[in-house]
């Protein structure tokens, strides 16, 4: 929705969508028995689609955006343009199956505020543009943005308090099948920024555009548990 915010000068446009998906995962079934029955390929032919379907576990996924763009005529023939976007994706189980049961899965979400700027390269991840277009004469266009792209999520432990225990001793034991779902309890926070400048003239009846990106930076960091555990499990191999 949106509109303007003076005729002629000014106007705002923002939208806000939300999907709740919570499709089952095949060949995961519910642990009652008559769900559990269903893992026989004679059993479940005989099944109807709808009575498979409500025993199957769901891994839920949330898929959330906002999005915010205003415009504003600073004077005759320029315009300036902001736009801003935030989107979050959740899921409270990756990786769940029957061979891996729910405290072995690891939640998807955006990584907490303790690992960076809030907004900017932690939580639900942002995008930001600034541009500005200046139409200097009916032969001449000058367009310049700033763009900042933040890109974090965070796998973790199904319960947090599994962060300390559940690896070590996993270590110990040297269970590396079970590890293999706890090495990705780690947060990525990163970003990607960057300077065009578009200028597009008319000569002769043709139209030339002259382009320059200027990367300002791009970068990823990782930060959690899984550097601590993979030292143990080599010093573990030593």
């Amino acid at each position: 929705m949106g509109g303007p915010l003076k005729k002629g000068k000014a106007w705002i446009w923002g939208s806000y969508g939300k999907q709740n998906i919570k499709v089952g995962v095949l060949g995961f079934f519910k642990p009652e028995a008559s769900c559990q029955a269903l893992k026989s390929t004679a059993v479940a032919l005989a099944a109807s689609i709808d009575t498979i379907n409500d025993c199957l576990n769901t891994d839920l996924t949330v898929l959330q955006t906002t999005n915010l763009k205003a415009e504003v005529q600073l004077f005759k023939g320029n315009k300036l343009s902001l736009f801003n976007s935030f989107a979050k994706k959740e899921r409270n189980a990756r990786g769940a199956s029957d061979l891996n049961p729910i405290e072995t899965t690891t939640p998807q979400g955006a990584v907490p505020k303790t690992f960076g700027k809030y907004l900017w390269n932690t939580g639900p991840t942002p995008t930001y543009k600034f541009a500005d277009q200046y139409v200097i004469s009916d032969r001449l266009l000058l367009d310049v943005a700033y763009t900042h792209v933040g890109n974090n999520f965070v796998l973790g432990f199904n319960k947090p308090e599994l962060r300390d225990v559940q690896p070590p001793r996993q270590v110990q034991l040297s269970q590396r099948a079970a590890i293999h779902h706890q090495l990705t309890n780690r947060s990525a926070t990163g970003g990607k920024e960057q300077v065009n400048f578009v200028t597009t003239f008319l000569a002769d009846g043709n139209l030339f555009y002259y382009v320059t990106v200027v990367p300002a930076r791009e970068a990823t960091s990782y930060a959690g548990t899984f550097q601590r555990i993979a030292q143990s499990i080599r010093l573990n191999d030593q």
